[in-house]
């Protein structure tokens, strides 16, 4: 053995000595444990239970007095159906600090969930011993004196549950509700708390969006309004009444509502974001995120009442108002290609085309150069913004930059028919005939069901004097509508082009049969009964 070997030898089993001396290091074992539950926390907010699983193991190896992997898991060992072994987990989690009201009452619901109900109450039970203000172990009790079938004790639960919180019982009702599609609990549970408390705002709030459930427009309106009338800034209540408005069709009243509710929101942001600056100070990161959510919460308001504003000012013709709505979202989400469409389809409507034109190049300003990179719901986005660009353009007269735009969406699109007909118009319109055909045969084979497809078809084939296949087209349309009146007419002119006068009288009687009053079909009638075929 050389000295290399030995050197290489003796190295390896120095750095195994190394790190067995470090891992029995009491301060070294519980920094690793807290890694592996790092990982294990990560894995389970991704639903990868499995994985997260054998990441808390490997943590409590290392640290098996570890509170918050104990606490995690019970809550993998509930995920998963292991009930018993959930309760296990939390027993040795009190066992390091039994005065968590949040722990025995997670024992509780596992105990409640494997069957097990007197050690259910018995938890729930010290929960409450801990923290008499704990409604969740309150309302937990109560459902463990329901299934033990101890009613009394049951009712005396529900009771403290009301008096810690008044809408508590009804916001879990109204939760079972929305799952089930049935409010009679809910709805029960708020008229008894406006009945015991008239001026309690969120039991007004909530039963109006009940009766707006059951389309009981009238009765959710003076709900929300009472609930606006207790509290003014409560912008919840102001969108919802909104909404109602807007279904009954009183137009005005919802743009009052949501103009309030779009001027109430910045008040309540700025008062957010000092509890959020309150709560980051004192470390309390779980406030914090929970007010965070709150921001997204009314930032989804703020866009949807602006929507709405949009969508009642164009309902009602004001087209320029509902405009300046639509570059209120755009400021607001400037991703969001939806709304630049939208955006951009009110600017043709209203002939303002440079702008139309502008808020389409927006869209497709981030479109990769390789096609093969975008997914399929962006590549759809772009495809439908190059095809209204080429609209645009078309309505311009630039017909060159139309067709362009048109190859640029066959691109990204190339099984769109739709797309290759209209290419294959833009090419008939400035008299390029043989593309013109190329791309209508191609839109064809590609729906063949396409009847301005194949009048346009055939119109190509009898100006190009293919006038068999020209009469093929006409056929294959009337196949799929024979009542298809210019189908008729055009191939009566047809046949009667070539002399075929007796099939020429039968198409254009079958337009007077269709159409009665077709004074253009009656002539041509005439013409060839009287033996004088208009040329």
């Amino acid at each position: 053995m050389n000295n290399l070997d030995r050197v290489m030898r003796y190295g390896s089993r120095v750095i195994i000595i190394v790190i067995l001396i470090v891992l029995s290091v009491p301060l070294v074992r519980p920094l690793i444990g807290d890694y592996f539950l790092q990982r294990a926390q990560i894995y389970h907010f991704q639903e990868k239970t499995e994985v997260a699983l054998a990441q808390l193991e490997s943590s409590l190896r290392f640290d098996p007095y570890n509170l918050e992997a104990l606490f995690l898991l019970g809550k993998i060992y509930q995920k998963m159906g292991l009930y018993l072994q959930a309760a296990q987990a939390y027993k040795k989690a009190l066992s390091l600090y039994p005065y968590s009201t949040i722990i025995w009452n997670n024992l509780g619901i596992a105990y409640m969930q494997a069957g097990n109900l007197n050690e259910a109450i018995a938890s729930f039970q010290k929960s409450i011993e801990i923290d008499e203000s704990y409604i969740e172990a309150h309302y937990n009790l109560s459902l463990a004196y329901e299934r033990n079938g101890n009613t009394r004790m049951q009712v005396l639960q529900l009771d403290k549950v009301r008096k810690l919180d008044p809408v508590f019982l009804g916001n879990i009702y109204w939760a079972k509700g929305q799952a089930q599609g049935i409010y009679d609990e809910s709805a029960l549970e708020y008229h008894r708390t406006i009945r015991l408390n008239p001026d309690n705002v969120e039991a007004h709030y909530k039963l109006g969006l009940i009766w707006e459930k059951e389309n009981k427009l009238d009765e959710a309106i003076k709900m929300c309004m009472k609930a606006v009338s207790l509290k003014p800034d409560y912008i919840e209540a102001h969108r919802a009444l909104a909404s109602l408005y807007k279904k009954k069709g009183l137009l005005k009243k919802a743009v009052s509502e949501y103009t309030e509710t779009l001027e109430t929101i910045p008040e309540a942001m700025e008062k957010i974001y000092e509890r959020i600056s309150f709560y980051s100070d004192l470390g309390i990161y779980k406030q914090v995120l929970e007010e965070y959510e709150s921001v997204e919460e009314l930032k989804q308001m703020r866009k949807e009442a602006l929507e709405a504003l949009a969508w009642i000012f164009k309902a009602k013709g004001e087209k320029d108002k509902a405009i300046q709505e639509y570059k209120k979202l755009v400021e607001f989400s400037p991703e969001d290609n939806e709304i630049r469409k939208a955006l951009a389809l009110l600017y043709e409507q209203e002939g303002s085309y440079k702008e139309a034109i502008a808020e389409y190049k927006k869209i497709l300003k981030n479109q990769p150069a390789d096609i093969k990179t975008i997914a399929i719901l962006r590549r759809l986005e772009y495809t439908q913004a190059h095809a209204a660009l080429a609209s645009v353009y078309q309505k311009q007269g630039l017909k060159e930059r139309a067709i362009q735009e048109y190859k640029e969406a066959l691109e990204l699109a190339p099984e769109d028919g739709f797309l290759y007909y209209c290419l294959a118009s833009l090419y008939a319109q400035t008299e390029r005939k043989d593309e013109a055909l190329k791309f209508y045969q191609k839109a064809m084979g590609i729906d063949p069901v396409n009847l301005e497809g194949h009048l346009a078809l055939a119109q190509l084939f009898r100006e190009i004097a293919r006038l068999t296949d020209a009469e093929a087209e006409y056929k294959k349309l009337l196949e799929i509508n024979p009542e298809d009146i210019q189908a008729h007419l055009s191939l009566g002119l047809l046949f009667e082009e070539q002399g075929q006068y007796s099939q020429a009288l039968k198409e254009y009687e079958e337009v007077v049969h269709l159409d009665p009053d077709n004074q253009e079909a009656r002539i041509l009638t005439r013409a060839i009964q009287n033996q004088k075929p208009p040329r």
